[in-house]
Order: structure tokens, then sequence, then C-alpha cells
């Protein structure tokens, strides 16, 4: 019973199919019908002509012509194209030296990259650690202005031609020797050491000067201040005064004068002390008296 139905099904699905190719073909006529057959099953589902079919008759199914031409020229044309893409996608990587490591000077490897030779930066670079291969350990960088921003994208660091700038709340320098050499000038608000060790100012083999537009001051908050010479040290104020404001004084290598009796004797004067500290010389065995105005 399914069979007999599935064959009426097929029979009428093969009729429609046979219609609409007759409609669209020149080559068959409306009085001329040809066995219809599909699978080995044709014989009994086939749909016959009163006369028989020839050759002539049967319709064609395919691309002939033209059309057939301009297909072959199409794949043609796709198959050289394909070639000159193949061929220039192995002429870039032969010239860029691509290979499974990287390309050219540049080779990605497991902890990072590996840059060999010259290397140049159109755009900021980030990165955590730049090291050198080579066995000096040199790193050269030629640009007109060098910076090196945080994360946040403040300045921390810039060079130039005409200065370098460290901002920082803290510059710290390190040196093999213990201390660190400039051969120009330095120019800060503060210089302190680290806690816990002392800030010395050392020039071992040429003086060490002390400048400044306005005042200098040498503080100790909680320890003495030295000033030694090999030779003099000369304290001068020009147009104001020198003040020793201490309680008490020491002079204990002062030379002393012994009388000898001979010779030419040469003028000296004591030194004589103002109510206010203020030092004055007196003629040697007078009274150490003075105007009112000297010791204002």
């Amino acid at each position: 019973m399914r069979d007999k139905y599935f064959e009426e099904f097929y029979c009428h699905i093969t009729s429609l199919v046979f219609h609409v190719i007759m409609d669209h073909s020149d080559h068959m006529d409306a009085g001329t019908f040809r066995a219809w057959q599909v699978g080995p099953r044709a014989n009994s589902l086939g749909y016959y002509s009163s006369g028989k079919a020839t050759d002539s008759d049967v319709y064609k199914v395919g691309i002939y012509g033209w059309r057939k031409r301009c297909l072959y020229v199409l794949i043609l044309i796709l198959i050289v194209v394909i070639m000159l893409n193949l061929a220039l996608t192995i002429w870039i990587m032969r010239v860029l030296n691509f290979s499974l490591h990287g390309m050219g000077g540049l080779k990605i490897v497991n902890d990072g990259i590996h840059v060999t030779g010259k290397t140049e930066f159109d755009y900021p670079v980030s990165f955590g650690r730049m090291t050198t291969a080579g066995k000096n350990g040199d790193i050269k960088a030629f640009c007109d202005h060098f910076q090196i921003d945080d994360a946040e994208g403040r300045s921390i660091f810039y060079a130039n031609k005409d200065e370098v700038g460290v901002r920082a709340d803290h510059l710290k320098i390190l040196g093999k020797s213990g201390g660190s050499i400039f051969n120009g000038s330095i120019q800060s608000r503060l210089i302190q050491p680290e806690i816990g060790h002392p800030l010395l100012l050392e020039s071992p083999t040429r003086g060490l000067n002390v400048t400044a537009g306005h005042d200098v001051e040498i503080l100790s908050r909680a320890g003495d201040i030295r000033a030694e010479a090999l030779q003099s040290v000369y304290m001068e104020s020009i147009a104001g005064e020198i003040h020793f404001n201490s309680p008490n004084i020491y002079m204990p290598r002062l030379i002393k004068a012994h009388d000898s009796g001979r010779g030419a004797s040469r003028p000296q004067y004591q030194v004589c002390f103002c109510a206010n500290g203020r030092l004055f010389l007196a003629k040697s065995g007078a009274d150490c008296r003075s105007t009112a105005k000297l010791c204002e």
C-alpha cells in the first residue's frame, strides 16, 4: 500500500518536472514524449509517447557555445591571479625574512621580544624591561626629545639637547665608589642623604665653592659644625658684621708673647669687649673704654 502511494507521488513530480522542461526547451515539441527515466524503476514509472523519440529530440542539460568559452577564460584568469598572489606572498615573506620565530631582526620568544640591529619607534612604546644582547651592555637612543611617563601618563623623566629633567619627590643617585661625579653645574632646592647616612660634598683634587645670590645658611640641629683647613680659614663680611652668638668662646691655641727685651718694640694692642659683645682694639696698658658710638 505504501509503495503504491509512493509511486503515484513520484509520477506526479516527474510529470511536473517534464512539463516545465518542455515549456522552456527549443528542442522538444508538444507531441514528442520520451520515457523519463530515473533509477532502475524507470520503465514502470515513465510516460511514453505515441511515437518513438530520436536523439535530436532529447533535451541536453549543460553549458555550451560562448558561455563555455567564457567560463574557461574566467577559470584561467582566476588561476593566474591565484598564482600571482601566491608568488607575491612568498616574495614578501622572503624580503621581510619571515620565519617561525619572528620577522627579520625581530624575534618573539617566551619571555619577550628580541630585536637585533637598529630600531626606530615613531610612536610611544610601552615595556617593562629593556636589555641589550651585546657584551658591553650599552643601549643608545637617537631622538630629539626622550621622555618617560608613568602609568598615569605623567612625565617623570625627559632629556633633550638643552636640559634633562626629573619630576620626582626623591632623586637617588647611586655610584660604585660611594659618590657621584657631575661635570657641570647642579641646581636643586634640597640635597639630602638617605636616612641614617651622612651627606658628604667633596672635591678631592680641586676647590669647593658654595655661592648664593642671597643668604647661605649652615645649620646643624643635633651636632657640631666643623671648619678645618691645612692653611688659613677666612671669614669676611664686606658690608655687614660677623656674630659669634654663644656664651662660651674658646681660643686655646693662641700664641703667647714673651718680652725678651731685645730689638725695637712694635705697637701692641689689647682686645676689648663692649656690653653688646662687640670687639675692638685698645692700646696696650690703656683702659678698655670707648665712646658710646663704638659700643652702640
